[in-house]
């Protein structure tokens, strides 16, 4: 079975899929970057999101499109990150996941994401499943920041099975 791991808990394989958007298309994917996250299937606790308080927060804008690798149960896979600054620190994003030439057997999902970004980080938790193919279940992301370079965002995949991310734009 082929299965990504979640935040907060899993959302069960057999959990009914929402359906894609009327007309949403395929995303496509490329390998660009080194790839070094490897998947596992079960999921575990959640990190504690960085609270704003009164940090002011980083002049790094992450608004925008961010494309990169990840390695799971499935191998390598391809995944889109669109990212949107919703004000006061609260973003909010749609994480679309494919094949990549390598492995053009990985299905298409996406689902939206929710988070928030401060002087030290960004942490993005899953919200509901946008197309869900059958086995696979959602998960988060936490980024430093600020990086050494504004086109490349990093971290953790929210999950003791998982390792890192990257993403480029």
């Amino acid at each position: 079975m082929l299965v990504a791991v979640g935040v907060g808990g899993c959302t069960p394989p057999d959990d009914p899929a929402g359906p894609p958007g009327p007309g949403a298309p395929s995303p496509t994917f490329s390998a660009e970057g080194p790839c070094d996250l490897a998947f596992g299937s079960s999921c575990g606790p959640t990190p504690t999101p960085t609270p704003a308080g009164s940090a002011s927060l980083s002049s790094r804008d992450v608004s925008g499109q961010w494309k990169g690798t990840y390695t799971c149960g499935q191998g390598l896979t391809g995944f889109n990150l669109d990212i949107s600054d919703e004000g006061g620190g609260a973003v909010s994003a749609v994480f679309s996941f494919g094949p990549v030439e390598s492995n053009p057997g990985v299905p298409n999902g996406s689902y939206s994401m929710t988070g928030r970004r401060d002087s030290r980080s960004l942490t993005l938790t899953p919200n509901a499943w946008i197309e869900k193919p059958p086995g696979y279940v959602m998960v988060g992301l936490v980024a430093d920041l600020p990086g050494e370079d504004p086109d490349v965002l990093s971290g953790i995949v929210t999950n003791p099975a998982c390792t890192t991310f990257r993403v480029t734009r």
